[in-house]
Protein backbone atom coordinates (compact mmCIF):
# COMPACT_ATOMS: atom_id res chain seq x y z
CA UNK A 1 0.00 0.00 0.00
CA UNK A 2 0.93 3.49 -0.57
CA UNK A 3 2.39 5.93 2.01
CA UNK A 4 -0.53 8.40 2.25
CA UNK A 5 0.89 10.76 4.37
CA UNK A 6 2.90 12.09 1.41
CA UNK A 7 1.64 15.52 0.11
CA UNK A 8 3.47 15.37 -2.88
CA UNK A 9 0.99 12.95 -4.16
CA UNK A 10 -1.95 15.51 -4.42
CA UNK A 11 -0.26 18.15 -4.66
CA UNK A 12 0.12 18.48 -8.51
CA UNK A 13 -3.52 17.64 -9.19
CA UNK A 14 -4.88 20.33 -6.30
CA UNK A 15 -2.44 23.00 -8.46
CA UNK A 16 -4.01 21.93 -11.78
CA UNK A 17 -7.61 21.87 -10.45
CA UNK A 18 -7.58 25.41 -8.69
CA UNK A 19 -5.95 26.89 -12.09
CA UNK A 20 -8.67 25.57 -13.69
CA UNK A 21 -10.91 27.26 -11.00
CA UNK A 22 -9.30 30.52 -11.33
CA UNK A 23 -9.68 30.33 -14.97
CA UNK A 24 -13.30 29.98 -14.28
CA UNK A 25 -14.19 26.39 -14.09
CA UNK A 26 -17.39 25.35 -12.24
CA UNK A 27 -16.82 21.57 -11.53
CA UNK A 28 -13.28 19.57 -11.61
CA UNK A 29 -12.90 15.60 -12.03
CA UNK A 30 -9.87 13.69 -12.48
CA UNK A 31 -9.66 11.12 -14.88
CA UNK A 32 -7.00 8.91 -13.58
CA UNK A 33 -7.67 6.09 -10.97
CA UNK A 34 -3.98 6.85 -9.29
CA UNK A 35 -5.19 10.54 -7.82
CA UNK A 36 -7.73 8.92 -6.04
CA UNK A 37 -6.07 7.44 -3.56
CA UNK A 38 -5.71 11.68 -1.76
CA UNK A 39 -8.77 12.42 -3.66
CA UNK A 40 -10.34 13.54 -0.01
CA UNK A 41 -7.25 15.41 0.59
CA UNK A 42 -7.49 17.02 -2.72
CA UNK A 43 -11.80 17.59 -2.80
CA UNK A 44 -11.40 19.29 0.53
CA UNK A 45 -8.52 21.69 -0.91
CA UNK A 46 -10.19 21.97 -3.91
CA UNK A 47 -11.48 25.50 -4.77
CA UNK A 48 -14.27 24.06 -6.79
CA UNK A 49 -16.62 20.52 -6.11
CA UNK A 50 -15.15 17.42 -8.20
CA UNK A 51 -16.64 14.81 -9.94
CA UNK A 52 -15.29 11.39 -8.27
CA UNK A 53 -15.08 8.41 -10.68
CA UNK A 54 -15.11 5.84 -8.08
CA UNK A 55 -18.01 6.97 -6.51
CA UNK A 56 -19.53 7.45 -9.83
CA UNK A 57 -18.47 3.76 -10.63
CA UNK A 58 -20.17 2.58 -7.37
CA UNK A 59 -23.45 4.63 -8.23
CA UNK A 60 -23.41 2.43 -11.52
CA UNK A 61 -22.89 -0.77 -10.30
CA UNK A 62 -25.56 -0.18 -7.53
CA UNK A 63 -27.87 0.77 -10.52
CA UNK A 64 -27.79 -2.22 -12.02
CA UNK A 65 -28.21 -4.14 -8.86
CA UNK A 66 -24.70 -5.66 -8.65
CA UNK A 67 -24.12 -7.39 -5.11
CA UNK A 68 -20.15 -8.09 -6.38
CA UNK A 69 -17.77 -6.46 -8.92
CA UNK A 70 -14.50 -7.09 -10.61
CA UNK A 71 -11.87 -4.26 -9.96
CA UNK A 72 -9.37 -4.62 -13.12
CA UNK A 73 -6.98 -2.06 -13.65
CA UNK A 74 -3.36 -1.59 -12.84
CA UNK A 75 -1.76 -3.17 -9.83
CA UNK A 76 -1.27 0.08 -8.17
CA UNK A 77 -5.42 0.53 -8.75
CA UNK A 78 -6.14 -3.32 -7.54
CA UNK A 79 -4.13 -3.47 -4.56
CA UNK A 80 -4.99 -0.11 -2.85
CA UNK A 81 -8.49 0.30 -1.57
CA UNK A 82 -10.11 3.63 -2.60
CA UNK A 83 -12.73 1.78 -4.83
CA UNK A 84 -12.93 -1.11 -2.34
CA UNK A 85 -14.14 1.62 0.22
CA UNK A 86 -16.28 2.99 -2.16
CA UNK A 87 -17.93 -0.66 -3.06
CA UNK A 88 -17.77 -1.16 1.02
CA UNK A 89 -20.50 1.91 1.29
CA UNK A 90 -23.01 0.20 -0.88
CA UNK A 91 -22.44 -3.26 0.58
CA UNK A 92 -21.17 -4.23 -3.13
CA UNK A 93 -18.19 -6.26 -2.36
CA UNK A 94 -14.92 -5.74 -4.61
CA UNK A 95 -12.79 -8.20 -5.71
CA UNK A 96 -9.08 -8.08 -7.63
CA UNK A 97 -7.58 -11.35 -9.44
CA UNK A 98 -4.74 -12.64 -7.52
CA UNK A 99 -1.16 -11.46 -7.56
CA UNK A 100 -0.08 -13.67 -10.62
CA UNK A 101 -3.22 -12.74 -12.94
CA UNK A 102 -2.72 -8.95 -12.01
CA UNK A 103 0.58 -8.65 -13.03
CA UNK A 104 -0.42 -9.99 -16.37
CA UNK A 105 -3.07 -7.22 -16.77
CA UNK A 106 -0.50 -4.82 -15.71
CA UNK A 107 1.98 -6.11 -18.33
CA UNK A 108 -1.52 -5.72 -20.91
CA UNK A 109 -1.93 -2.54 -19.60
CA UNK A 110 1.54 -1.04 -19.94
CA UNK A 111 2.81 -0.71 -22.43
CA UNK A 112 0.00 -1.71 -24.99
CA UNK A 113 -3.75 -0.21 -23.95
CA UNK A 114 -1.91 2.53 -22.15
CA UNK A 115 -0.74 3.45 -25.84
CA UNK A 116 -3.68 2.54 -27.76
CA UNK A 117 -2.56 -1.05 -28.83
CA UNK A 118 -5.21 -3.93 -28.48
CA UNK A 119 -3.19 -6.83 -29.09
CA UNK A 120 -5.39 -10.22 -29.63
CA UNK A 121 -2.95 -12.65 -27.45
CA UNK A 122 -3.38 -10.06 -24.63
CA UNK A 123 -7.42 -9.81 -25.10
CA UNK A 124 -7.78 -13.66 -25.07
CA UNK A 125 -5.26 -13.35 -21.73
CA UNK A 126 -7.64 -10.62 -19.66
CA UNK A 127 -10.83 -13.08 -21.12
CA UNK A 128 -9.08 -16.25 -19.66
CA UNK A 129 -8.81 -14.45 -16.55
CA UNK A 130 -12.24 -13.21 -15.68
CA UNK A 131 -13.76 -16.09 -16.59
CA UNK A 132 -11.50 -18.15 -14.76
CA UNK A 133 -12.41 -15.81 -11.43
CA UNK A 134 -16.27 -15.97 -12.85
CA UNK A 135 -15.82 -19.40 -12.68
CA UNK A 136 -14.74 -19.81 -9.21
CA UNK A 137 -17.45 -21.38 -6.47
CA UNK A 138 -17.26 -18.09 -4.44
CA UNK A 139 -18.01 -16.18 -7.14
Amino acid sequence: MLNLSNDSLSEKPLKNINQLANDGANIGAISSNTPHVVFEKIEKESKIPLIIITQSTVEKAKNKGYKRVLLTGTIFTMDNDFYQKEFEKENIECITPNNEDKQIIQNIIFPNLENGKVIKKDKLKFINIVEKILSREDY
